[in-house]
């Protein structure tokens, strides 16, 4: 199904870029030719080393970045990083105006949006052969391959689906990612999960993209404002036929209105 292009809610802050002309050897097939940016296309991170040596990743995570136009859309499993007027400059990757959303995550996750925010600020060379690109500053690389080759589509059904972003059609804000909050549709034609504070059940059909709903039965607890949120959301897209988007791990419910809540799995 076709990506969704993530909105980030945190006002972005323009960063100052020069260019840089650094020696690039032609030998490596890290460091390769100039060319246009792979608009409309998504990598997932395969390796990342420096100095020849696996640079260790924080657990359960990976980096996905998306081209879009002028835009670079990034993601290692803490916060969602944007940054504009994205270009190649002879072999290197070019970057401005970052902007992030502002979720709290465990300190390695920060840390390591830290680190990748300045390799993809420091004109990094890029080459891209077929569904593989290598990017590469001083002795750093990250080695990333097509998303739809690395990562093939998950299902709908079975598949545990847990809620991490409510989009309200203009925006989209990301919650914490320890939230307990999650729906797994059923084969039998059910649905279950819980809202991080209720728990609910309801019968639904597929066809096509348009996911249809009824019948939705949940517990009353009461919530708090940050579960309030989320439930609201969630229930509000289930309520009448939204529409559903699967790319790789990730899944989009969207209401008529646009508004609607963005799902992920496990890698």
């Amino acid at each position: 199904m076709r990506a969704m292009r993530w909105i980030l809610a945190a006002a972005g802050s323009v960063l100052m870029v020069t260019t840089g002309c650094g020696d690039v050897g032609s030998g490596d097939p890290r460091r390769g030719a100039s060319g246009e940016l792979p608009d409309g296309r998504a990598f997932l991170s395969t390796s990342v080393t420096e100095g020849d040596v696996p640079r260790p990743l924080a657990e359960g995570t990976r980096i996905r970045l998306e081209f879009d136009g002028d835009g670079l859309s990034v993601y290692a499993g803490c916060n969602y990083l944007g940054f504009q007027n994205a270009r190649q400059n002879g072999d290197h990757l070019v970057v401005e105006e970052e902007s992030s959303t502002d979720v709290g995550c465990r300190p390695k996750a920060m840390e390591q949006d830290e680190w990748l925010t300045t390799f993809l600020t420091s004109e990094p060379t890029m080459r891209l052969e077929g569904d593989s690109l290598w990017l590469t500053s001083k002795d750093t690389t990250i080695e990333l391959l097509d998303i739809e080759v690395a990562t093939p589509d998950r299902p709908l059904v079975g598949t545990r689906w847990r809620i991490n972003t409510v989009i309200d059609g203009v925006s989209a804000n990301s919650y914490n990612s320890e939230a307990d909050a999650y729906l797994v549709f059923h084969d039998d034609g059910s649905v279950t999960g819980e809202t991080a504070c209720n728990s609910f059940s309801a019968r639904y059909e597929v066809d096509g993209s348009r996911l249809s709903v009824s019948g939705l039965v949940t517990t009353r607890a009461a919530c708090g404002d940050y579960g309030a949120v989320i439930e609201t959301a969630l229930f509000d897209v289930l309520q009448g036929d939204s529409t559903i988007d699967i790319e790789t791990i990730h899944l989009t419910l969207t209401a008529a209105d646009g508004t609607g809540v963005s799902l992920r799995t496990n890698l």
